[in-house]
């Protein structure tokens, strides 16, 4: 027994160690931020609203689907230490830990030391030796991360090997190609982040007697202060163009240039100003690069221009001043968009995210249902525990529709837009099948397989949320923009899906019955499982088909055709 037991720790030992990762460091020398940020200014830029993607969303909703793409975890962890000997510097070798949103406020506020961070997830080596990033020893089972400064530097070659790469698809494309473009999607997205807000990295230095007259003698200015007088300056670019004497002239023109350039380039894909008005459908909000020509004409809305000035004094990093400018940012922004009807759906998502129903319908709901449900084999004749193990079967159900309910008030939208309301939905049908058939026949197979298709189901969901780092509420493909094929022919064909899920596990139930030959005296017991099966078949089959043609008749109503012969309608029937 005891050798058992010796085996079994030495087991779970090594299964834990193979778990861990060893934690990134980072040289302290990067380190411009030395305290952390306070939790209310953590909270106004999270629940800014901006449009990103084509949608209103909270800050906090955009970091983390940014974050969760470049890293592929829910939040950064590194370890300062002293470049010269590599000891310790901060928490006595406990991680740092950043969340979404601190992360993206570095980005904003702390440029360099925020492309020191160890961010971009390297699953295959392989990929270090393509872009010339020096590496030790072979593949390894943890991986590798590597810093926005680090890729900056092979930047122009990473462009390159990714370009050849994407041109090679299917077969031809090979694991380390897939790795590259993945990589140079990772890049792009961060450098988009942080074309957001690079107006605000650096004064302007003004040269020349007529420019630092128009700004009062200054030597040098912000974006904000430079575009307070953007029609004056526009109108001193097109005096002094024409005259060749540069000394003169000072750097109006090279300025100007850079306005221009910024403001036609589309670095910025963040609007952070709701413009004026009633909503519109597919109404764009302004970005940083957007006003720049409005300012410049001297036509620009006074209250988008307070916005802008807030927006450059938040991203300063002047402690006191930033939490104030982020009140005051997000104050004005929640203003604008509650005029047009859009501030409430971004409070609810900020809700959303904070209270994750899911998560706590996994960890409330399901799990200890299948402890219970394990115990529950073990004594049969206990009510009190069968009661306890549907009651939580139940809540977790509950927690799972609510996370349904309130993600459809937020999109505005029936229950299914995609692959990861599929799971959610699937979840909470295929859960209230079970738990049905069990409170019909109570032979507790019913209630074991709820939890475990519940669990197993939000698992898979989480694991997709993080692996694809695709916001789960973004705008859906014209083709399928409308509600009413979305909330009859989708959610109709998605519940004989999750039927047929159900079937499926009662049909394994009664093969492993009979595999195993467990209890083939008790014929009572395997003609139930077969009642079962056939109910819950049945019921599947009804809405599969419906749902079927539904979707034929959609496809009518699209594409003038009923039927595709593609993979996924041939599976559905």
């Amino acid at each position: 027994m005891n050798r058992w037991f010796t085996s079994l720790s030495l087991i779970l030992l090594a299964l834990l160690a193979s778990c861990g990762r060893k934690t990134p460091t980072v040289d302290d020398q990067f380190r411009s931020r030395a305290d952390a940020y306070p939790p209310e200014l953590v909270e106004s830029a999270a629940t800014l609203p901006v449009q990103h993607d084509g949608r209103v969303k909270p800050v906090g909703t955009l970091a983390a689907f940014a974050l969760y793409f470049l890293h592929g975890r829910r939040d950064l962890q590194f370890v300062w230490v002293n470049g010269a000997n590599g000891s310790v510097q901060t928490g006595a070798g406990q991680p740092v830990t950043l969340t979404p949103t601190e992360w993206l406020l570095d980005i904003a506020m702390h440029r360099g030391q925020a492309a020191s961070y160890p961010l971009f997830r390297i699953e295959n080596r392989q990929v270090m030796d393509a872009i010339g990033i020096a590496r030790d020893g072979g593949q390894r089972p943890d991986f590798d991360y590597l810093s926005y400064a680090q890729v900056e530097e092979v930047r122009e070659k990473l462009a390159t090997q990714a370009q050849s790469a994407s041109r090679r698809e299917g077969p031809d494309q090979s694991p380390l190609d897939r790795a590259l473009v993945r990589l140079w999607s990772q890049v792009s997205i961060y450098e988009d982040l942080q074309g957001a807000f690079s107006a605000f990295a650096f004064d302007f230095p003004l040269k020349g007697e007529e420019l630092r007259t128009l700004y009062g003698g200054k030597e040098k200015v912000g974006f904000f202060e430079l575009l307070q007088k953007g029609r004056e300056f526009a109108a001193l670019v097109q005096k002094l163009a024409a005259k060749p004497d540069e000394a003169a002239n000072g750097n109006v023109i090279q300025i100007g240039e850079w306005l221009a350039n910024y403001g036609e380039s589309g670095a910025d894909r963040i609007g952070f100003f709701p413009p004026k008005g009633e909503r519109a459908a597919n109404e764009k909000w302004l970005t940083v690069g957007d006003i720049i020509r409005p300012a410049m004409q001297g036509r620009l809305d006074p209250d988008i221009m307070a916005m802008l000035g807030s927006l450059e004094t938040a991203c300063a990093g002047d402690p006191p001043a930033s939490l104030q400018a982020w009140r005051d940012l997000n104050q004005r922004v929640s203003s604008a968009a509650a005029a047009r009807g859009e501030q409430s759906r971004v409070a609810l998502e900020s809700s959303y995210y904070r209270w994750s129903l899911h998560y706590k319908a996994l960890h409330i709901g399901f799990l200890p249902a299948f402890l219970c449900v394990l115990l529950l084999w073990l004594l049969p004749r206990s009510r009190v525990l069968w009661l306890l193990a549907f009651a939580l079967t139940a809540a977790g159900m509950c927690l799972v529709i609510g996370d349904i309910v309130v993600r459809c008030l937020v999109r505005e939208r029936p229950p299914i837009t995609n692959l990861y309301d599929t799971f959610l939905f699937i979840t909470s049908v295929g859960v209230f099948v079970a738990l049905v058939i069990e409170a019909i026949n109570r032979r507790r197979i019913g209630l074991s397989i709820a939890p475990i298709l519940g669990a197993v189901l939000i698992m898979l969901a989480r694991k997709f949320e993080v692996e694809d780092g695709q916001d789960t509420m973004k705008q859906l493909q014209a083709v399928l923009d409308s509600n009413y094929w979305l909330a009859t022919h989708v959610t109709t064909i998605n519940i004989g899906y999750a039927a047929g899920m159900v079937a499926a596990l009662l049909g394994s139930v009664w093969l492993v019955l009979g595999t195993l030959r467990i209890r083939l005296d008790d014929e009572a017991l395997h003609k139930s499982v077969v009642r079962m099966t056939y109910g819950a078949t049945a019921f599947g089959l009804l809405f599969a088909v419906v749902g079927t043609i539904l979707g034929g008749v959609w496809a009518n109503d699209s594409w003038g055709r009923f039927w595709g012969w593609d993979t996924k309608e041939n599976g559905a029937l």
